[in-house]
C-alpha cells in the first residue's frame, strides 16, 4: 500500500514537472507582469499622495457653548462634499488618485487637551466656513504637527506605547449608541459622550500622551445597498433576483434539449421565473427585530464615511501607566449596544500576542515591537487600514465634537472670551 501511494505522488510530481516545462514561458512572465503592475500602481499612488498639500488646524471654542453634537453632524456633512463619485481606470491606476481623506484628532498631555483637524489646504476655506457657521465664536489656527515632538521611531529606549485600531463589532448596517440616546435622559442626568475622554486626557502628567484619531473617507451608496440587504434578512424578506444556475444544471438542461429535439423540433431552454416577494407580517416580528430594522433605516438615511479610528497611549518607560490603557478601552464601551452594534479592537493590529508565540520570549518581543511600531507609523502618517468600517455623520459626531457646556474637563484648551462688534456710538 505504501509503495502504491508513493508511486502515485511520484507520478503526480512527474506530470506537474512535464506541464511546467511546457508552459513555464507563460507562467513566469505572467507572475512578473503581475508583480510589476502592483509596484507600478503603488508607485503612482505614492507620488500622487506625496504631492498633496496638508494643513493641521487647531480649533478652540468657548467653554459655555450651547451647541449640541448635531452641529458637528452638519460639519461632517459639509466635508462629505469632497466625495469624487468614483474614479475611472486611468485616474485610479495611472494618475494614482484615491478618495480624499480628512483626519480629526484629539490630543491630551500634561499641558492640556487640544482638538485638531488635518485636511488638504484646498479644503480649508470650506471647513472653516462650516465651523464658523455652527460655532461663530470658534478660533481656528494653523499649527505645526504635534507628532514631530516625538522621535520618528517609537517604541525606543525611552518611550513605550500601546494602542489599537477600533472597528465595528457587527455589520456596517447596524448603528452604535449615539449622542441622541444619551439626550433621552433627564436634563440633570445628561452627559456629553466626549466628556469621559476629555476627563482622562486632563489627568495626564509628566510625559504621558494620549492621541485619538479619526480618518474619514467619504463613500458612495454601496454600503447602503448592503445595509438594505441586511435589513431584508432581518425581516425574512426573500429577494426577487434571478438565481444563477450551476454548471451541472446548465449541462443537464442542454442534454434535455438535445433529447427532446427529434420529437419537438424545438430548441427551447427553460427560464426560471423569479418568485414573488413574500409578504412579511410585521406583527410576527419581535420588538428586537423591529428595533434593528428601524435602526438600520435611520443609519442609511445619513451620509457615510469609511472611518479609521485609532488611539495611542505614549509615555516614558518609567512613567508608563497601564491603567490609562484600560480607561481608553472602556471609553468605547459606552457606544456599544447588545442588539445593534458597538466597537472592538482590531485583533490583527492590537499589540498583544496569542497562540504559541506568547511562550517564545525572543519572538514575542520582536512581534510586539513590530505591531507597536506599525500603529505609531500609521498614526503619524495618517494612514488608514485597507478595510474600514462605515459610520454615518451622527455616529461620527458622537465620537468627535466640540464640548458642550456640561463638560468640565480642566485641561481642555478653550476660549475665555467671545467675539463682539464694537459699539455703534464710538467717536470716529
Amino acid at each position: 500500500m505504501e509503495l502504491s501511494v508513493q508511486a502515485f505522488f511520484e507520478q503526480i510530481g512527474y506530470l506537474m514537472g512535464v506541464i511546467f516545462q511546457r508552459i513555464w514561458w507563460i507562467i513566469l512572465p505572467a507572475i512578473a507582469i503581475s508583480w510589476w503592475w502592483r509596484l507600478f500602481v503603488g508607485g503612482n499612488k505614492f507620488f500622487y499622495a506625496r504631492g498633496l498639500k496638508w494643513v493641521l488646524l487647531r480649533i478652540r471654542t468657548p467653554r459655555d457653548v450651547k451647541r449640541t453634537p448635531q452641529s458637528m453632524e452638519r460639519i461632517f456633512a459639509a466635508m462629505h462634499s469632497t466625495y469624487s463619485f468614483g474614479f475611472d481606470w486611468w485616474d485610479k491606476n495611472i494618475v494614482g488618485k484615491s478618495e480624499d481623506a480628512h483626519s480629526f484628532e484629539i490630543v491630551g498631555d500634561a499641558m492640556g487637551v487640544s482638538m485638531y483637524a488635518r485636511i488638504q489646504e484646498k479644503y480649508r476655506p470650506m471647513f472653516e466656513s462650516a465651523v464658523y457657521a455652527e460655532y461663530p465664536d470658534a478660533e481656528i489656527e494653523k499649527v505645526d504637527d504635534y507628532t514631530k515632538e516625538l522621535p520618528v521611531v517609537v517604541p525606543n529606549s525611552k518611550y513605550d506605547l500601546f494602542g489599537a485600531d477600533i472597528v465595528l463589532a457587527a455589520d456596517n448596517a447596524y448603528p452604535i449608541n449615539t449622542y441622541k440616546n444619551f439626550d433621552l435622559r433627564e436634563p440633570e442626568e445628561k452627559i456629553d459622550t466626549i466628556s469621559t475622554l476629555l476627563e482622562l486626557m486632563s489627568r495626564l502628567s509628566g510625559d504621558e500622551r494620549i492621541w485619538f484619531q479619526m480618518i474619514l473617507k467619504p463613500t458612495g451608496d454601496e454600503w447602503k445597498k448592503n445595509a438594505e440587504e441586511e435589513r431584508d434578512k432581518v425581516i425574512n424578506r426573500k429577494a426577487t433576483k434571478k438565481k444563477k444556475k450551476s454548471f451541472t444544471q446548465e449541462v443537464w438542461e442542454f442534454i434535455k434539449v438535445i433529447l427532446k429535439f427529434p420529437f419537438t423540433f424545438e430548441v427551447k431552454f427553460e427560464e426560471e421565473k423569479p418568485k414573488e416577494e413574500e409578504k412579511v407580517n410585521l406583527a410576527w416580528m419581535t420588538d428586537g427585530e423591529k428595533e434593528r430594522v428601524r435602526a438600520i433605516e435611520e443609519k442609511i438615511a445619513k451620509l457615510g464615511f469609511e472611518t479609521e479610528i485609532r488611539f495611542l497611549y505614549i509615555a516614558s518607560k518609567t512613567s508608563f501607566n497601564g491603567g490609562n490603557i484600560s480607561a481608553m478601552m472602556s471609553i468605547f464601551r459606552q457606544y456599544n449596544s447588545l442588539n445593534l452594534n458597538g466597537f472592538k479592537p482590531n485583533m490583527d493590529t492590537l499589540p498583544i500576542l496569542r497562540g504559541h508565540f506568547k511562550h517564545m520570549e525572543f519572538e514575542k518581543s520582536r512581534r510586539l515591537h513590530s505591531k507597536k511600531r506599525n500603529l505609531y507609523e500609521g498614526y503619524i502618517r495618517r494612514r488608514p487600514e485597507k478595510k474600514l468600517p462605515v459610520l454615518n455623520t451622527e455616529e461620527l459626531a458622537s465620537l468627535y465634537h466640540f464640548p458642550t457646556e456640561i463638560v468640565v474637563a480642566p485641561g481642555l484648551q478653550s476660549i475665555d472670551f467671545r467675539r463682539g462688534t464694537p459699539p455703534t456710538n464710538l467717536p470716529t
